[in-house]
């Protein structure tokens, strides 16, 4: 009897060690349905794949003013968090004259920016998805408020004839929680529990 509640006593302590996680929201935000992203979203990420989706678009003439649009948001990582990664990825493009797209980003908190460069996407070529911001040195990126863009633009092309671009694209930022003190606790007292249960068994 005693061995049996030693045992179900253990095992509480473990799934109480993994679990405490498991109802966390992701958020997903698409700018065909919830609006443009302008720079004024504030978003909150929280443990798995946060989601955003959205449109770029430019066009050109050779007497007009260039039109673009660009996106940018803003989202935050409490203090029980960490990004592992960033995903890009192009799902529809129509592009005239242009053959490059512009990862054009800046990350940064309060305390420093975070200028993970320009780079560019054959989009003539993409096969997707992109794993951006893999620098070692950069990720896991930690607790803090982020700023994100601005994310657009076009290479590649020749000014003086018409030219534009318009590509749908999904981004994931990929979440993961901290662990705390407190989980390490419970998960060595689970694994101390059942390990000092097996042993007595055995010796009974």
């Amino acid at each position: 009897m005693k061995f049996t509640r030693l045992i179900a006593l253990s095992l509480f302590l473990l799934l109480t060690s993994v679990s405490h996680n498991l109802t966390a929201a992701p958020i997903t935000w698409d700018e065909s349905t919830n609006g443009d992203l302008d720079g004024s979203q504030d978003f909150y990420f929280d443990v798995g794949e946060n989601i955003i989706s959205g449109n770029l678009s430019f066009f050109n003439t050779p007497t007009s003013t260039p039109e673009s649009d660009s996106d940018k948001f803003n989202f935050t990582l409490f203090t029980d968090l960490y990004l592992k990664s960033i995903t890009l990825e192009f799902l529809e493009v129509n592009t005239s004259n242009i053959r490059y797209a512009n990862k054009d980003y800046l990350l940064g908190d309060e305390f420093a920016n975070i200028n993970l460069g320009v780079e560019e996407v054959d989009i003539l070529n993409y096969i997707g998805p992109i794993s951006l911001y893999d620098d070692t040195s950069i990720f896991p990126l930690g607790p803090g408020y982020y700023i994100f863009g601005d994310f657009g633009g076009g290479t590649g092309y020749d000014g003086r004839v018409d030219s534009f671009y318009n590509y749908d694209y999904r981004l994931t930022f990929d979440v993961s929680p901290v662990p705390e003190p407190s989980t390490f606790l419970l998960l060595g007292g689970g694994l101390i529990g059942l390990a000092f249960a097996v042993r007595r068994r055995k010796t009974e």
